[in-house]
């Protein structure tokens, strides 16, 4: 019943160093707080700028002068966040379609969960690279835990791969194409 603790005081400080979960935990504890510290900055520049954003582009209008600066200022200002909010919504339907797809597919091959794991598809997408990365890792642990098959493990993982390239490569673009009329092949 005390064998870890007989373990852990027998192993030195050196191999707990060596120790994977120690090395992890380290690592984990050396970079805590430059996240926490950086999450807070973000938090607190978010703040800011939703407190104070309207007083600030006030002032930063008003010192224009003449007043077809002013004008020209403020209209190039809501065009920019009317196509960054259409932007916004159609990246967020694609990623809500790109997930319903993931969940229904996932049902369809008795994945636990299915559109647990079709929303996390979904909410990773928005994350380019690194979202559809962990994505896929995520399907390919939780596949293989589920049937401990690698072959169930491998069509998850290529089907969401598949499902991701067909999001990524063909539906994205042309519907940011036809949103802000621009040819698919340059976004």
């Amino acid at each position: 019943m005390n064998a870890p603790l007989e373990l852990a005081s027998d192993m030195n400080i050196d191999e707990m160093g060596n120790n994977t979960v120690f090395s992890l935990l380290k690592a984990l504890a050396t970079t805590t707080p430059t996240l926490l510290t950086q999450a807070m900055i973000v938090l607190f520049m978010v703040y800011f700028m939703l407190n104070h954003g309207r007083s600030l582009f006030r002032k930063s209008v008003s010192r224009l002068r003449g007043f077809s600066k002013q004008r020209q200022a403020v209209e190039l200002v809501q065009a920019l966040q009317k196509d960054l909010s259409r932007y916004i919504g159609t990246i967020t339907l694609v990623n809500a379609g790109l997930g319903l797809c993931v969940g229904l597919v996932f049902f369809v091959l008795g994945l636990e969960d299915p559109f647990l794991w079709g929303a996390f598809a979904g909410v990773m997408n928005f994350a380019p690279y690194l979202g559809p990365v962990i994505s896929m890792v995520s399907f390919g642990f939780v596949a293989y835990l589920q049937l401990d098959s690698v072959s169930f493990m491998l069509t998850v993982v290529s089907i969401y791969l598949l499902l991701n390239l067909i999001e990524s490569q063909f539906v994205t673009p042309t519907l940011l194409g036809r949103r802000f009329n621009l040819n698919p092949l340059v976004i």
